[in-house]
């Protein structure tokens, strides 16, 4: 299961850093037209686990890539690092990037709430695991 979270944030990061710049007549329009989902349909979505999702062939944990667990948990953080690290210091305004998912498009602001929102979702499914019965104790 880590190395799927692993796997996923790694291309979730690679399409963040990749997002799409217009110029400024089309963010505008693109704002307006190709946007169509609010934040709080974004946060709402991801972390609503009553909506199950099958996991994409790239991201099933055979097809990661990673050899170790260690290998996997030390991508995690340097993605994860380089992700707080644009966030912190970034003077992008990612209201105006556009980033193409599967599912549809957001903008970068969006797509950010999306990773947080996708990584907690996998914490919550983590943590039942841990609850339920045979699961070891130590």
């Amino acid at each position: 299961m880590k190395a799927l979270i692993i796997a996923f944030v790694t291309l979730l990061f690679a399409s963040a850093t990749m997002a799409q710049s217009l110029t400024k007549e089309e963010r505008k329009a693109a704002i307006k037209y190709i946007v169509k989902i609010t934040d709080e349909e974004i946060k709402k979505m991801v972390t609503d686990r009553t909506n199950k999702v099958k996991t994409a062939e790239p991201f099933e944990p055979q097809n990661t890539g990673f050899k170790s667990y260690d290998e996997a948990v030390a991508a995690f953080k340097s993605k994860r690092a380089m992700l707080v690290d644009l966030v912190k210091n970034s003077d992008a305004d990612m209201r105006n990037h556009i980033v193409t998912l599967p599912f549809g498009k957001m903008d970068a602001y969006q797509f950010i709430l999306f990773i947080a929102g996708h990584s907690n979702r996998h914490t919550q499914q983590l943590n039942e695991v841990k609850t339920a019965t045979g699961y070891p104790q130590s």
